[in-house]
């Protein structure tokens, strides 16, 4: 989040694709919205079980340390779920990994960060799959 750990990330990703090393990308939709704040999905391209089938954004449990955030989200990649969080936002993105899970499925391949329903339901396919609903932070409770 912001600007600093943005370019710090990013230049970090850079290092490990020139190695050839496993490496994140940066999806160029800042999931802040119009307040432009740097929040950015960072996204890593492969195959096999241990691909995302599944995104969703939920709120981020309150009064919980940064200790037993971490420990929850150790817990849930345990469960075949990956959750990612920032300490200074109020939400949380959960991949589902349900073919390590045994469930089959497929790997998320398009994603769109809408940030109303309407610019949801308006997809050129007609569906909602693959939309990463992202209302405005001030929904959660945070502001800049």
């Amino acid at each position: 989040m912001g600007e600093g750990e943005t370019k710090s990330f990013s230049l970090a990703q850079e290092v490990l694709r020139t190695s050839g090393k496993p490496y994140y990308e940066k999806f160029n939709a800042d999931l802040s919205g119009t307040m432009r704040m740097h929040i950015f999905l960072w996204f890593m391209r492969g195959k096999g079980a241990e691909c995302i089938t599944g995104i969703s954004v939920k709120n981020k449990p309150d009064a919980m340390s940064m200790a037993q955030l971490k420990s929850r989200a150790i817990s849930m990649t345990a469960n075949n779920s990956l959750c990612v969080y920032h300490n200074h936002l109020p939400f949380e993105l959960r991949g589902e990994k349900s073919i390590k899970a045994g469930k089959g499925g497929f790997a998320v391949t398009d994603i769109q960060v809408v940030f109303t329903e309407e610019v949801r339901m308006q997809r050129s396919d007609g569906t909602s799959e693959g939309c990463i609903s992202m209302p405005s932070l001030l929904m959660y409770g945070w502001s800049s």
